[in-house]
């Protein structure tokens, strides 16, 4: 309908234009406009579409998808009267150039990649706009050529230039790809390197584009002791999801809420923080034994750029000197790693016993409020993500880790160019059902999010990841390493009883060791693949996605609603014209839209539709839907379904009204919603065609009583 529409507007002007004086066209052309503007004036559905054109582009869109037929036409007229301005009156043919050639550069940028139709209409365009172009100079210059042999050789010239670009590209496509990435790679360092960009590691966003470490060195670590374990050092905590970034942590809130809620502290309540944020280190240290076995180890972390303002601390730890540094650009902490905790709450140290309580206190009371802040997910924004772990229930934290792995290993892959991500796709749901390659930041974002849909406290965390391995012993007996912005990295924190956040390696060639937490660790990971029977060699979301889409297409065969207002729409613009044509077009699109709405809205408003369906072709007339025998008159009215379908379908509605719709299962839903449309499709089929176009009009605009 937005082509026929841009069709018309463009020959419209056309003819304006060649029959006419320009004065008329341009008459024509402001009417056009001025059209526009009325519709958009008089029409607020109008405008709400427009809103969701540009919601949809710049990735907002909130609602799912929306419907924007108007808007489209709308659009395709504007952009017709604009190009035909800069065209046919103003002669700047290379606007029109510029305009046409973004377009299909930009397409992969907002997620469509270009149909060979498309790109070989783009080629022809290119050549025929610089044959034209070329040849009109050429003419201008050299007058006693002809024009037409000039036309064909500029036609040829260009045409060979695109045939060798065509056969570089197929043949050496990687190559060039890599080149670019390359350019891009040598140009993104620069940047970083002249800006100082680079020296900040601690932040949530997730990129949308490639990763080209610099290599240049930010700090220096030195501990008197040999670490045996990744050093994690966190310098953001990720709270909320928003817009494909994660914003700051909220613990400042639920200090509060702990207060609030559960401690009551009064006037002590400004000690909170500071208890919670070395109870881990606090507790670990004074543990009967401690003063006997292991000691804490101690952590020197010095700038060398300068202080930025960033903290980088290891996990498990404690400041030295109260938050104080010791110089303008070092500081330290006293540490355990992972290896080294053993909280075990009647193994506190007599002296220590009192206070061992109030830790515990504490402890219990974060641990509660974390539950309710890091579990919230924007499920609008990742639906894909948030279906597929509805679909695979997991019964605990080693199966749920077990099951992100998986994900993530069998279906996506490491690398620091990934391209470019579409600016209006979450670049999570992108990363894992698209494009399916990216690196630390990626790999994390997904991890934290699927834990979050499973109930599992988590946030994202980044830093730096410190191997071992970097650390070299120093003429003094001390061990010193030099991190550079390649030791850059994201990972996952979970919250875990008597240990706290503690980080997650989820990310292939990530720069921690592999996967592990207390009681889990790579062999668990094998054994619950092996006994969960998963394939790693077997991409799992694509055959999920397949199945998915066969699954929808099943249930639509078997019961969606046959589309006979095309075919009413097709006879009455034979034989009514091209008014009733149009009158029908737009009860398509609101009956659609409407029927979208009403699919999509669960079993309330498909039971609503089901009652009004049943009523409009003169059924139950007398039925309100919650008579007791209402599921046997249904499967009398209705052989289309059985009696135990039809008491399926009205327990169904009754646990989606006035129960939690969590509790019933999918299996139950699924039979219920697939029952609704096979008995919408039978009274559909039993209209008279004489007041069918009645049933149309009136679901397009009937209001529900829900």
């Amino acid at each position: 309908m937005a082509n026929l529409a841009a069709a018309v507007t463009g020959i419209f002007l056309w003819v304006l234009l060649k029959q006419a004086r320009k004065i008329y066209a341009g008459i024509g052309m402001g009417i056009t406009a001025a059209g526009v503007l009325l519709l958009l004036a008089a029409s607020r559905s109008l405008r709400e579409e427009f809103f969701d054109v540009f919601r949809g582009v710049w990735g907002s869109l909130q609602e799912g998808p929306a419907e924007v037929t108007g808007a489209g036409i709308l659009l395709a007229i504007l952009l017709i009267w604009i190009g035909f301005f800069f065209e046919f009156v103003l002669h700047a043919h290379g606007i029109l150039y510029l305009v046409i050639t973004f377009l299909l550069l930009l397409a992969p940028l907002l997620g469509h990649t270009p149909g060979s139709g498309s790109v070989f209409l783009m080629t022809v365009f290119q050549l025929v706009f610089w044959t034209m172009t070329g040849a009109r100079k050429l003419a201008s210059k050299n007058r006693d050529l002809l024009k037409n042999k000039i036309s064909i050789g500029v036609f040829l010239g260009f045409a060979g230039i695109f045939f060798i670009a065509f056969l570089i590209v197929s043949f050496q496509g990687e190559g060039l790809y890599q080149a670019a990435y390359g350019a891009e790679g040598v140009l993104q360092r620069t940047v970083k390197q002249i800006t100082g960009l680079d020296l900040n590691a601690s932040d949530g966003r997730v990129s949308r584009g490639n990763l080209y470490p610099t290599g240049r060195e930010q700090l220096e670590l030195v501990t008197e002791e040999m670490p045996t374990e990744t050093l994690y050092l966190r310098g953001f905590s990720g709270g909320d999801y928003e817009g494909g970034e994660w914003q700051e942590d909220r613990d400042e809130e639920i200090y509060a809420l702990m207060e609030e809620n559960s401690l009551h502290w009064g006037q002590w309540e400004s000690w909170i923080p500071g208890i919670y944020e070395s109870l881990y280190f606090v507790m670990n240290q004074n543990m009967k034994g401690m003063e006997e076995g292991v000691s804490d180890r101690v952590l020197a972390v010095r700038y060398l750029n300068g202080w930025r303002g960033d903290w980088y601390a290891p996990y498990y730890s404690m400041w030295s000197r109260n938050n104080q540094r010791y110089a303008e650009d070092l500081y330290g902490f006293r540490y355990f790693q992972q290896d080294e905790m053993d909280i075990r709450w009647d193994n506190i140290q007599t002296f220590f016993a009192d206070n061992g309580d109030m830790y515990q206190e504490v402890q219990a009371a974060y641990e509660k409020e974390a539950v309710g802040i890091y579990t919230q997910v924007p499920v609008e924004e990742i639906p894909r993500l948030t279906d597929l772990c509805r679909e695979n229930p997991m019964e605990d934290l080693d199966h749920i880790t077990s099951f992100i792995l998986y994900t993530l290993q069998s279906n996506t892959s490491y690398t620091r160019t990934p391209g470019m991500f579409p600016f209006n796709e979450d670049p999570v749901e992108y990363f894992l059902f698209q494009g399916k390659e990216g690196y630390c930041q990626h790999f994390a974002s997904a991890a934290v999010l699927m834990y979050r849909l499973y109930g599992i406290p988590a946030r994202y965390a980044s830093g730096y990841a410190v191997s071992p391995s970097d650390f070299e012993q120093q003429e003094d007996g001390t061990w010193r390493a030099v991190v550079t912005d390649v030791s850059a990295h994201a990972w996952p924190e979970i919250f875990i009883h008597d240990y706290g956040w503690t980080p997650v390696e989820v990310t292939p060639s990530g720069n921690g060791d592999s996967v592990h937490y207390p009681g889990f660790d790579a062999q668990m990971f094998q054994e619950i693949v092996a006994d969960r029977e998963w394939n790693m060699a077997v991409p799992s979301l694509q055959n999920r996605e397949q199945e998915k889409e066969e699954e929808v297409q099943e249930a639509e065969n078997a019961g969606s609603l046959p589309e006979t207002d095309w075919k009413i729409q097709g006879k009455l613009a034979g034989f009514g014209g091209a008014a009733l044509a149009v009158l029908c077009a737009i009860l398509y699109r609101s009956y659609k839209k409407r029927d979208l709405w009403i699919r999509k809205g669960g079993m309330g408003r498909l039971f609503d539709q089901l009652l009004f369906d049943l009523h409009f072709s003169g059924r139950m007339k007398s039925y309100q839907g919650w008579e007791e025998d209402f599921g046997q008159k249904l499967a009398e009215e209705i052989p289309a379904v059985s009696e135990e379908e039809a008491e399926q379908i009205v327990r169904t509605a009754r646990e989606a009204a006035y129960g939690n719709p969590e509790e019933f299962s999918g299996e139950n839903y699924q039979a219920a919603y697939t029952g609704c449309l096979k008995i919408r499709s039978y009274i559909l089929s039993k209209i008279p065609a004489t007041r069918r176009f009645l049933y149309y009009l009136r679901v397009s605009f009937r209001q529900f009583s829900l």
